[in-house]
């Protein structure tokens, strides 16, 4: 039975021999009686192991004493079939290991991926929140900690979109008030100056003046409230300036001429309502002299320059010096303080409200020649208004 338990290899063998050394006992078909190789090795070695070759084969010789019994108990194992043993034994080792470290390394990689992905993810979109794009919900599937994260990242998305589009509101109704009463500041002054003019006329006794400035005055006042946006074509603007012009020819008994050139495609591009009245209006009180008999001549020039729409309203008069320029373009440009200069400061404003920052208000002059002042809008801004 012992033997029949121990894998001694092919070639190896258990034998048994009594007190005299006798074979009793061997494991091994070639091994009958005390001649075999078996026996004489075990009674060489007396007791403990030692390497020896038998029938060529190398072997490894045991010999033990049975306790109790006096006999001796001898082992002979074929070291290269322990061997090849050992080696196929490492082998089995070797690629369980290598398949152990393959399927952990997956197994991490899904795992790290289950996790690495989601928070890709919710980085892309914070990316795309960081940039401005508050409308993208992206779901993230995966850990339930980076779910949690994803759903109130967006919720917080949702909630400051939600604020911002609030605040948007708040400040167009608000620029929208704004816009509103700077513009009804320009018309009791423009009526003030007009009811004026007729005024004088009908007391001068020159009705049918009068009358021309009446019907001048209603196509005016009906170009006027046509249109509840703050913005009209420039030709119906033109239009709005060339009545007024009309009225006040008459006012000042023909004095003055004026001359209007737009240059082709601005007609219905979008300019602000009442802007270019005003500065017609300053163009006659500080350009016109009423006491020299020669004609004085006012321009309305519209054309287009360097990705701006350009509206000057120019006079011969005595012009102004650099300082002075100075002085009236600080005040119609500072916000905070009062100025003198209604008009501008209005027109100016609400191109600012209007058009944006790059829209501007520009005054230009040469002593005892003339002055312009000039309107500019971005051409992309008055073409979308």
């Amino acid at each position: 039975s012992l033997a029949d338990q121990t894998n001694l290899g092919e070639s190896g063998h258990i034998i048994f021999l009594d007190r005299n050394m006798d074979l009793l006992y061997s494991s091994s078909d070639t091994c009958k009686d005390n001649t075999c190789e078996s026996v004489t090795i075990a009674r060489s070695l007396l007791l403990g192991g030692e390497n020896v070759t038998m029938d060529g084969k190398a072997m490894y010789a045991n010999v033990n004493t049975l306790g109790h019994t006096r006999w001796q108990i001898a082992s002979f194992v074929d070291v290269d079939e322990v061997y090849a043993t050992r080696q196929v034994v490492l082998y089995n080792l070797t690629l369980i290991l290598i398949i152990t470290v393959v399927v952990a390394s997956f197994t991490s990689a899904l795992t790290a991926r289950r996790i690495s992905n989601p928070l890709n993810e919710l980085k892309r979109h914070m990316r795309l929140f960081e940039s401005g794009d508050f409308k993208e919900r992206t779901p993230v599937q995966g850990q339930k900690e980076v779910v949690e994260l994803s759903e109130t990242f967006n919720a917080m998305a949702s909630e400051i979109e939600r604020l911002m589009d609030k605040v948007y509101q708040e400040q167009r109704a608000k620029r929208k008030t704004q816009f509103i009463a700077l513009q009804n500041q320009i018309n009791p002054h423009f009526l003030y100056n007009t009811l004026d003019s007729i005024l004088y006329l009908s007391e001068s006794g020159r009705s049918e003046e009068v009358e021309h400035m009446v019907t001048a005055l209603s196509k005016f006042f009906r170009i006027s409230i046509t249109h509840e946006t703050g913005v009209v074509p420039l030709k119906e603007e033109v239009e709005h300036a060339r009545h007024y012009l009309s009225i006040q020819r008459i006012r000042y008994r023909g004095s003055f001429d004026f001359t209007i050139n737009i240059e082709e495609g601005l007609k219905d591009l979008k300019v602000l309502k009442l802007s270019i009245q005003p500065l017609v209006e300053n163009a006659i009180y500080h350009g016109i002299d009423e006491t020299v008999d020669e004609k004085s001549l006012i321009e309305i020039n519209c054309y287009k320059h360097a990705r701006f729409m350009h509206i000057d309203v120019k006079n011969e008069g005595l012009g102004m010096s650099p300082e002075d320029i100075k002085t009236i373009t600080e005040s119609f440009k500072n916000t905070q303080e009062e100025t003198s200069h209604i008009g501008l400061k209005n027109i100016y404003q609400r191109l600012r409200l209007y058009f944006g920052s790059n829209a501007d208000l520009v005054i230009e002059s040469e002593m005892d020649e003339y002055t312009v002042v000039s309107i500019r809008i971005p051409l992309k801004e008055a073409q979308h208004a």
